[in-house]
C-alpha cells in the first residue's frame, strides 16, 4: 500500500507534464479558427496572428463545452473577425465557465434575425470575455452587441460600439443579459440602439454587476436611453458615467415592474429623453436607490417617478431631493488628464459622501488635479467611494 502510494506520487507529475497545455496557432497551424478549436483540448491557447478572419470557419464560432483560450497575438486593433452578416462572431452555450477565455479580438458585422448578436452566451455559458471591440453587429429582436442568458461571464476592458437590436421589438443594443448575473468591469458602452428598450444596457430578470464603465451616447426609439432594468432586475451600477443618453421615456435609465436597481458613486449627466424623465423613470413597482451619486443636467427632470418612491441618500441632485445628506449644488466638472466629468478642486461633492465610505484613492493621487484637496471620506460621483480605484485601473493609457 505505502509503495504504491508512492509510485503514484512519483507518476502524477510526469501525467501532468504529459497533459500541459499546448497552443495552436492560426494560420499558421490551421487555416482558420473553427477548425484550431476543434482540434483544441481544455486549456488550451487557440493564438490567431493579426489579419482579418472571413469565411464559414470564423464566424459562429463555438468552443464545444471545453474551457480554451481564444487570443489575439497583436490585440483587437489588429486582429477581426468579420462576419459578414452571419448571425454570430461567437456563440458559446455549453457550459464554459470563466477560465474560458476570449481576449483582444475585434468582432463586427453579425446580422441575426433572431437572438444575440456580435457575442452570444446562453444556457449558462460563462467565459471571460477581454480586451475586445464588439462594434456593429446586429439583431432583430435581442442583445444587438452582447446576448446573456443564464450565466455569469465576466466582460472586461471591453469596448461595446455601434451595434444595434433594430427590429419592432429590439431590445438591448449593447449589452442584454436575461435571468443572469454577469459582471462588467471597465467597458466602454457607446453609440448604440435599441428600437424598443435598453440601448445600452438591458436587464431582463437580470443582476449584472457593473461596475468603472462608462455608458454614453446610446439611444432607443420608446425606453431607456442609457440603462433598461425589466421585471424583478436588481442589477448594481457602482463607479459608472451614464452619459448623454436619448430616448422617449427615461434618458438615463427606465426602471419596471419590481426592479430594484442600485447606483452607488454613479454619475448621470446629460441624459435626455423626448417625453418624460432625462434621469430616471420609475414605473409600477420599482424601487431603484442612488448612493453618493450625482444627477444633474438631466432636463427637464431628473426623476419621472409613477409608482414607488427612488431611495437617495448622500447624492447631488439638480432640484434636490428628500434623503439624509443630499445636496443640490454645481458639481463644478473639470476636466484632466484625459478623465471627463473629474470633481474640480472647489466642487461641493469632495468629502460629502456617506460618511461611513471611504476613496479607496484620495488626496494626492497622481492623475487628479494638483492641489485636489480630498479627504478619505467618499466622494459623490463616479470617481469617489470604496470602488474608485477601477478608474486608473482600466482608463489610463
Amino acid at each position: 500500500m505505502h509503495n504504491h502510494r508512492a509510485l503514484h506520487l512519483l507518476i502524477a507529475p510526469i501525467l501532468t507534464l504529459s497533459a500541459a497545455a499546448t497552443t495552436l496557432r492560426v494560420p499558421a497551424d490551421y487555416p482558420a479558427i473553427q477548425p484550431a478549436l476543434d482540434a483544441a483540448a481544455a486549456g488550451d491557447t487557440v493564438l490567431v496572428a493579426p489579419g482579418t478572419y472571413r469565411g464559414a470557419a470564423n464566424r459562429n464560432l463555438d468552443f464545444g463545452g471545453k474551457d480554451l483560450i481564444l487570443r489575439s497575438s497583436a490585440g483587437a486593433q489588429a486582429t477581426i473577425i468579420e462576419c459578414d452578416g452571419a448571425p454570430h462572431g461567437i456563440a458559446l452555450s455549453r457550459g464554459e465557465t470563466r477560465a474560458a477565455l476570449i481576449e483582444g479580438l475585434t468582432i463586427s458585422g453579425a446580422d441575426n434575425y433572431d437572438i444575440g448578436g456580435g457575442v452570444s452566451f446562453t444556457f449558462g455559458a460563462s467565459p471571460t470575455l477581454r480586451d475586445c471591440i464588439i462594434s456593429n453587429n446586429h439583431s432583430d429582436f435581442y442583445g444587438g452587441g452582447i446576448y446573456i442568458s443564464s450565466g455569469t461571464p465576466l466582460i472586461e476592458n471591453c469596448v461595446v460600439r455601434g451595434n444595434s437590436a433594430r427590429g419592432h421589438t429590439g431590445r438591448g443594443g449593447g449589452i442584454l443579459c436575461s435571468s443572469a448575473e454577469a459582471e462588467i468591469r471597465g467597458c466602454l458602452i457607446e453609440e448604440n440602439s435599441a428600437y424598443q428598450s435598453g440601448g445600452g444596457v438591458f436587464c431582463w430578470a437580470a443582476s449584472p454587476s457593473v461596475s468603472g464603465c462608462i455608458i454614453r451616447n446610446n439611444s432607443t426609439g420608446i425606453r431607456g436611453g442609457g440603462v433598461y432594468c425589466k421585471v424583478d432586475s436588481a442589477p448594481t451600477f457602482s463607479n459608472c458615467i451614464i452619459s448623454d443618453n436619448q430616448s422617449s421615456y427615461g434618458g438615463a435609465a427606465y426602471c419596471y415592474v419590481n426592479s430594484t436597481p442600485t447606483f452607488s458613486n454613479c454619475t448621470l449627466i446629460g441624459n435626455r429623453a423626448t417625453d418624460q424623465a432625462d434621469g430616471i423613470f420609475i414605473h409600477v413597482t420599482s424601487t431603484p436607490t442612488l448612493i453618493n451619486c450625482i444627477m444633474y443636467d438631466n432636463e427637464p427632470e431628473e426623476f419621472y417617478v409613477s409608482g414607488a418612491q427612488p431611495t437617495l441618500r448622500y447624492t447631488d441632485i439638480q432640484g434636490g431631493w428628500p434623503g439624509e445628506g443630499n445636496i443640490d449644488a454645481d458639481p463644478r466638472f473639470i476636466r484632466y488628464q484625459g478623465f471627463d466629468l473629474l470633481l474640480g478642486p472647489d466642487s461641493p461633492c469632495i468629502d460629502t459622501g456617506d460618511p461611513t465610505t471611504s476613496d479607496t484613492i484620495y488626496d494626492n493621487h497622481p492623475h487628479w488635479p494638483a492641489h485636489h484637496t480630498d479627504g478619505p471620506r467618499a466622494d459623490m460621483g463616479a470617481y469617489g467611494g470604496p470602488g474608485n480605484s477601477i478608474w486608473p485601473q482600466y482608463w489610463l493609457e
